[in-house]
């Protein structure tokens, strides 16, 4: 298996694309930290992993909040020593049109897209560092460039992570550590479907190569390729569907 003995986190675990990424990671060969604001669904995700035999945690975290980030961090590596792949997945999407977005609403959605992507990283890279080695994939979308009405906050905070994303790699290279955005594009998963009304899901579906949205498991496949060993010359890209 092409992660086996390596150990992973991933944020936003607890459901959708972050479940489906966490389990994929399990296939390949990885212990898998399983970590989400809901310790319900996260532990419903450990327990998925521990069936592919792997070794699992689960972890309830804010990403939003520092204390939490660092113990959480902390715990994986107590219990695991090292730390070989951060996967964030933590997300919200509320949709709101720009003259009736709260600034509270504004907020905590760049809160927990930039900051909690921020935080993450910054926790786990002094030990990816000392043990020169890491892979981290951060989660953005083709909406931070295209724009989609009722998404102002979303899409800055996924612009947001790709540009923090492209600073990273640059920073974690000498390390060995590789750093990607992946936004593998509207996937049929619980945020889609409870944020969009059935038309504009079939409006997605239209533009959607081959008129088909992917699912959670495809487009985990495309986020965990980012943590093979065949893609470590690639640090510091953007893909976005």
């Amino acid at each position: 298996m092409a992660l086996d003995g390596q150990t992973a986190i991933v944020t936003g675990a607890g459901s959708g694309l972050g479940r489906a990424v966490a389990l994929q990671l399990a296939r390949e060969g990885a212990d898998v930290a399983c970590a989400d604001l809901n310790e319900a669904t996260a532990a419903a995700t450990a327990d998925a992993v521990q069936a592919l035999g792997r070794r699992s945690l689960a972890i309830g975290v804010d990403v939003t909040n520092k204390a939490q980030v660092q113990a959480m961090v902390e715990r994986v590596r107590n219990a695991w020593d090292r730390i070989d792949i951060l996967v964030t997945s933590a997300g919200i999407y509320p949709r709101t049109p720009i003259v009736e977005l709260a600034e509270e609403e504004f907020d905590r959605v760049l809160a927990t897209h930039v900051k909690g992507t921020f935080l993450c990283c910054q926790a786990v890279l002094p030990t990816m560092m000392a043990q020169r080695y890491g892979r981290i994939v951060t989660l953005a979308s083709g909406l931070a460039a295209a724009g989609a009405p009722k998404s102002a906050a979303y899409a800055a905070g996924k612009g947001g992570i790709i540009s923090f994303t492209r600073v990273l790699a640059r920073e974690a290279m000498p390390y060995n550590i590789t750093a990607n955005a992946v936004g593998p594009g509207a996937t049929d998963t619980p945020m889609v479907r409870n944020n969009h009304s059935p038309e504009e899901i079939e409006e997605q579906r239209r533009r959607a190569p081959f008129g088909k949205l992917p699912t959670a498991e495809q487009s985990a496949e495309l986020v965990v390729w980012f943590t093979r060993p065949e893609s470590a010359h690639i640090t510091g890209r953007v893909f976005v569907q």
